[in-house]
């Protein structure tokens, strides 16, 4: 028998080890994943404005006729003839020359290297904010993951135990049946005393009916977020301890400490960034090229390759308006961003201050049920001792039952309110 418990207890699950479980499987961990990944992109496409750009072309070129330059046909007969008689031999103007063939292919290879950009250069800096406040949103998402895995794993205890509670609510009914039975046989009784006593057992079944099928929920619960299984053996988490020991400590780490507080001031910058960006848009850009061409077309220089260097300014002084709508958005853009980012640290510091009180509730809440667990389980053995000597009646007896059954479960709730009562506290101050 001690070696099954402690082959039980080695096999059960922690709450550490379900957090693990669903970020290495969980389909909801994937997708946080894949969205952080996805904002992450930000910042290569923003790289990509600044980079060299590498282009080649290539041309087949079919010309109607072929171009060439004689420069026999470009001298009179009657020159000819006297450069003839004076030299002794006829001039030699050499093969004509081919200006435009009649077929040929070229090919060119460009690099083009910004230097100035008015959009570019703010925008990587914006998009450098935004994969950190991506960054940032991942840790909060995960946090809230953790919280919600807590509350399933937590629902599956009390479930679990709720059946166990149930189950012993039965025995206790069964017992009082038969106490029933003795006090009808011996005439200290009468018949309705021992229907109450059926009546109560009936009522103890249903009961540990709908708690058996409220374990199943919620075991089937915490198996889709988690990827478990549903009949893994779960562990009483150990209550965390709390890095603060006052409310002002608790807020002042979470304006510091909170990641979606964090993503929240890089969203703000990041819209900074974007109205400056609008603003530089109105001055020129500047870009280097450099270009390489092959040709089988040479014509008057003779030479089937060359390459050039360019340095081009472009500056767009009218656009239709374009450049002044965006200014605008980009100014409306960093308002909002400044509200939520101050929405989001007010939100903070009521979510810290809820979440404080509710965990001095929750803790006064199991010490008080601690109590009346104690009481409850002596005022049912003396309602069983009382029912068995005939002294009180079945349904005083069914609700002393009910009153333990009552404590009991109430004893694993509270524990579970005070557990999940620290963890949204540890969430609210961004230490989850």
């Amino acid at each position: 028998m001690m070696l099954l418990l402690m082959s039980t207890l080695a096999s059960a699950l922690s709450l550490e080890e379900a957090w693990q479980k669903a970020g290495a499987e969980g389909h909801e961990t994937a997708l946080i994943e894949e969205q952080r990944l996805q904002s992450g992109l930000m910042r290569g496409q923003a790289l990509a404005a600044l980079s060299p750009k590498l282009s080649l072309t290539g041309n087949w070129t079919l010309n109607q006729r072929e171009t060439t330059l004689n420069f026999a046909n470009n001298f009179p007969p009657e020159l000819i003839d006297l450069i003839t008689q004076f030299t002794g031999s006829a001039p030699d103007f050499g093969e004509p020359t081919v200006i435009n063939k009649k077929q040929y292919f070229d090919m060119n290879l460009s690099i083009v290297q910004p230097i100035f950009s008015g959009r570019a250069f703010p925008g990587l800096f914006s998009a450098n904010r935004m994969v950190d406040a991506a960054e940032a949103q991942e840790i909060a998402a995960k946090a809230q993951l953790k919280l919600g895995i807590s509350r399933s794993y937590w629902a599956v205890l009390v479930s679990r135990e709720g059946e166990k509670v149930a189950q012993s609510s039965i025995q206790v009914a069964e017992r009082q049946v038969k106490t029933a039975e003795a006090l009808v046989a011996v005439g200290n009784a009468n018949q309705a005393t021992l229907l109450q006593a059926k009546i109560a057992l009936s009522r103890a079944q249903r009961d540990l009916s709908a708690a058996r099928g409220r374990r199943i929920q919620a075991e089937q619960a915490f198996a889709n977020l988690t990827g478990l299984s549903p009949e893994v053996e779960l562990e009483v988490p150990t209550l965390p301890s709390l890095p603060y020991q006052s409310l002002e400590d608790a807020l002042n780490r979470a304006q510091a400490e909170r990641p979606d507080l964090q993503s929240a001031r890089q969203q703000e910058a990041a819209a900074r960034w974007q109205q400056t960006g609008s603003v530089l848009a109105w001055a020129p850009d500047i870009n280097a090229r450099f270009t390489e061409v092959l040709t089988q077309n040479a014509g008057f220089s003779g030479e089937n390759d060359s390459w050039m260097f360019v340095v081009t300014g472009s500056w767009t002084l009218w656009d239709g308006g374009f450049r002044i709508v965006e200014g605008q958005r980009a100014s409306s853009v960093l308002r909002q961003a400044q509200e939520a980012r101050a929405k989001a640290e007010e939100d903070a510091a009521l979510a810290v201050q809820v979440a404080w009180e509710e965990r001095i509730r929750a803790a006064d809440a199991l010490e008080s049920v601690k109590a009346e667990l104690s009481w409850a389980e002596e005022n049912l053995r003396l309602a069983e001792r009382s029912l068995a000597a005939g002294t009180i009646s079945v349904l005083d007896a069914e609700s002393a039952r009910l009153g333990r059954d009552g404590a009991q479960t109430s004893l694993i709730v509270e524990k579970m309110n005070l557990d999940i009562a620290t963890r949204s506290l540890l969430l609210a101050t961004g230490d989850l």
